[in-house]
Formats: structure tokens, C-alpha cells, sequence
């Protein structure tokens, strides 16, 4: 393991479980992306987190419906 992914993990340790858990979903997906349709869906609680995270990251906008 690189001194880079220790100090990440280090630091993802640090967050509530709920984050972790969001976190090591889209880690997950990212690295499942290029294996094609045999890779598992994420389910819709993970979904809903990563949707979640991406909000309080600032990396949405509202819809204006």
C-alpha cells in the first residue's frame, strides 16, 4: 500500500461509519467502472449516500422545477 492510500484510509477512519460506507461505495464503483455489466449495481441506500455526499460537497444544483 502507498503512503498516499495509508493517509487516505487514515483519514476516512476518521469519519461516522454512514460516510465511510458512502465513501468505499463510490471507491468501489470507480474501480468496478471499467469490468463491464458483471459488475454488481449499487443498491439505492448507497445511491442515496453518494447522492447525499455529493450535496454537501457543493457538487450540486438545484432543479427549479
Amino acid at each position: 500500500m502507498t503512503e498516499l492510500l495509508r493517509k487516505a484510509v487514515a483519514t476516512l477512519s476518521e469519519l461516522p461509519p454512514e460516510e465511510q460506507d458512502a465513501l468505499a461505495a463510490m471507491v468501489l464503483e470507480e474501480l468496478a467502472f471499467g469490468q463491464g455489466p458483471s459488475r454488481p449495481p449499487l443498491s439505492i441506500d448507497a445511491l442515496e449516500e453518494e447522492a447525499r455526499l455529493e450535496h454537501l460537497a457543493g457538487r450540486t444544483e438545484p432543479l427549479n422545477f
